[in-house]
């Protein structure tokens, strides 16, 4: 949660009182993320006019999502904010 706080520019307890846990951070991400996905990717795959055409559907909706909200997954793998991240601290606030 440090780099978290170091990232955003707040302290560390600011990060702890919000979100409690490590574990509790990891679950409000993952369905955060889950929740976006699915709002952009669902209505793309429920119109294919039939079953064989939603996977192919699927895939290109699932790449598009991931298109556009690389930053925070390349964030969460980066040791050390680049200068885009710094610049642009309120997008790691929204992955929250």
């Amino acid at each position: 949660m440090s780099k978290i706080a170091k990232l955003a520019k707040i302290s560390a307890g600011v990060v702890s009182y919000r979100v409690g846990s490590d574990k509790e951070l990891t679950k409000a991400v993952v369905a955060h993320v889950a929740e976006l996905a699915c709002d952009m990717m669902v209505p793309q795959i429920v119109v294919q006019p039939t079953v064989s055409e939603a996977p192919p559907a699927y895939l290109m909706a699932n790449l598009e999502f991931m298109r556009l909200h690389r930053s925070p997954a390349l964030l969460r793998s980066s040791p050390t904010a680049t200068p885009r991240t710094a610049k642009h601290g309120s997008k790691i606030r929204r992955v929250f």
